[in-house]
């Protein structure tokens, strides 16, 4: 799936939710400043995976790790604090909604999985295994040498910066 689509997908769910909580007289929630960090957040995922930056990645170290860094270091933590779960939830239509909000009540099993997978603890080493093991001469070949394998590369990486971003912020619906 194309990365654009995927990024405009989120961010139209989050800014028709914002949108529509803003209409409800929930503009405490939904403050300008969650729409412009979650906004910049989409921005610097663009730029960082569909610019000049990407083709240049393959070709200098430098570029390849500055588009690490951009998904890792500004992108996650701009995402966690446009506080995205409310925003993506009111973007649903209205059945999609009301399924999904089920799904994170405080007895379900999802809410106590996110519980378990957010212990600042797991998500620290799971950030370091993951950042460390690419790096492994073998593996950061591989990647460099099948895009599939880059794109997982990207994928574990902004997974687990976002898990990891997400116990710093505390980006959990309360």
């Amino acid at each position: 799936m194309d990365i654009s689509l995927i990024l405009l997908t989120f961010a139209t769910l989050y800014t028709i939710g914002w949108w529509r909580l803003r209409q409800r007289g929930r503009s405490k929630v939904a403050t300008r400043r969650r729409l412009v960090a979650y906004w910049s957040g989409i921005l610097t995922l663009a730029i960082a995976l569909m610019s000049p930056i990407d083709p240049l990645g393959g070709q200098l170290f430098f570029m390849h790790m500055l588009q690490h860094m951009i998904t890792i270091m500004v992108s996650a933590p701009l995402l966690w604090l446009g506080a995205p779960f409310p925003f993506l939830l009111w973007g649903l239509p209205t059945p999609v909604r009301r399924w999904v909000g089920r799904q994170f009540t405080q007895t379900s099993l999802v809410r106590s999985g996110l519980q378990m997978i957010t212990q600042p603890a797991f998500v620290w080493m799971a950030f370091v295994a993951v950042y460390g093991g690419w790096h492994d001469p073998m593996l950061y070949e591989l990647a460099l040498r099948h895009a599939w394998v880059h794109d997982i590369q990207h994928l574990t990486f902004f997974g687990t910066a976002m898990l990891f971003w997400w116990a710093v912020i505390d980006a959990a619906p309360h």
